[in-house]
């Protein structure tokens, strides 16, 4: 019998029950690496990986935390259980491999967030992984409820930082319009000024599409189609 050539004696269903047994990382991980060689399909059960996350604690706990609100919202695409796994397990930057200068830098805590990716923060900034779109200048002025509708958007994985001071005329339908799209809002001061986006798609290890869905290229593109809404009325009408 040529071993080399030898079909597993266990099926892929009956490894995914075993995993469902485990409640150690480690373990689990074990079993994944022993049997991805022999199995065209996953063998590790994802509800297994999630309750030895929070069983464990720590940084896979604190990784599945911040995961849960990008998956509710479907910004980033549907995490497998391997993809999981991954992102629980490993330290190291998977862009880069935290390839510095700077010895202490070589980890990464947990997940970037709201990306999904694991990334430190020299790839996101000096590799410019995400580029930013601003809400000041003559474009902004003249198609503000689109970048307000599509910038402010729950399906967008992006980070807001800076603030702008609103115009007295329009200060409340905007606080009013970024408190209800989680955009932190008062008074005449909105902390919206810069939104950063991931810049293009990316693809792990495993081969699958994994981080935002959408990107920098799209929202500009959905800005440009809804140039023709100039004004607030369309703003205070979805508000009210």
């Amino acid at each position: 019998m040529d071993l080399d050539h030898a079909s597993p004696i266990l099926s892929s269903e009956i490894i995914c029950r075993i995993s469902m047994y485990l409640d150690d990382l480690k373990t689990i991980q074990n079993l994944y690496h022993a049997t991805k060689d022999f199995y065209d399909d996953v063998c590790i059960d994802q509800g297994a990986v999630v309750r030895a996350c929070l069983m464990n604690g720590g940084r896979a706990k604190t990784t599945v935390e911040q995961l849960y609100p990008m998956i509710k919202t479907r910004s980033i695409y549907p995490i497998t259980a391997e993809r999981l796994l991954y992102l629980v397990t490993e330290k190291l930057c998977e862009i880069c491999g935290n390839v510095t200068r700077y010895p202490k830098n070589n980890s990464v805590r947990h997940v970037r967030s709201p990306y999904g990716i694991l990334c430190c923060w020299r790839c996101v900034t000096k590799k410019q992984k995400s580029k930013r779109k601003k809400k000041t200048g003559f474009y902004f002025e003249r198609n503000r409820f689109a970048y307000h509708a599509i910038l402010d958007h729950d399906r967008l994985a992006a980070k807001r930082l800076g603030h702008r001071i609103l115009d007295s005329s329009t200060a409340d339908i905007e606080v009013k319009w970024a408190n209800e799209h989680e955009v932190f809002g008062m008074g005449r001061v909105c902390y919206d000024l810069y939104t950063y986006m991931w810049k293009n798609p990316y693809t792990d290890k495993y081969g699958n599409k994994v981080g935002p869905i959408i990107m920098y290229k799209h929202a500009c593109a959905l800005i440009r189609r809804m140039r023709n809404m100039r004004n607030l009325d369309e703003m205070n009408f979805e508000v009210e």
